[in-house]
């Protein structure tokens, strides 16, 4: 079986997911999909992503405190987070810097945006 690297996807939004689901499977990656935070950080006590695109906005907690949990355990310290955000670059860009975020993007962005931030973090 191949080894492809894998994605959490955290995003409550269904045509959001589907979409991204829809690209990164095309470009041959592995996802999965969570839509609360809860439900994320409790399938990565099983199992860990290569990488995490995570939404900010999320039903049961904010993205920024999903990545502060996920920096403070050993185990997940090391993987990188994406934060999705329908904030533009210019309002978020302190704010991730300061949180636990290795990079952003912003909603919408186009299939070269999402693969460049992707193939940045997994070759």
């Amino acid at each position: 079986m191949e080894n492809k690297p894998f994605i959490l996807i955290v995003e409550d939004t269904k045509t959001h997911s589907d979409l991204v689901i829809k690209i990164l499977t095309h470009f041959g990656y592995k996802t999965i999909l969570k839509e609360t935070g809860k439900d994320a950080i409790d399938f990565c006590e099983k199992e860990l992503p290569n990488l995490v695109l995570l939404d900010i906005s999320l039903p049961d907690m904010n993205g920024a405190e999903v990545a502060a949990i996920f920096k403070k355990k050993p185990s997940f310290s090391n993987i990188p987070i994406i934060a999705v955000s329908v904030h533009s670059k210019a309002s978020i860009q302190e704010t991730f810097v300061c949180q636990s975020f290795d990079d952003y993007i912003s909603k919408p962005f186009t299939i070269q945006e999402l693969m460049d931030k992707v193939r940045h973090y997994l070759g």
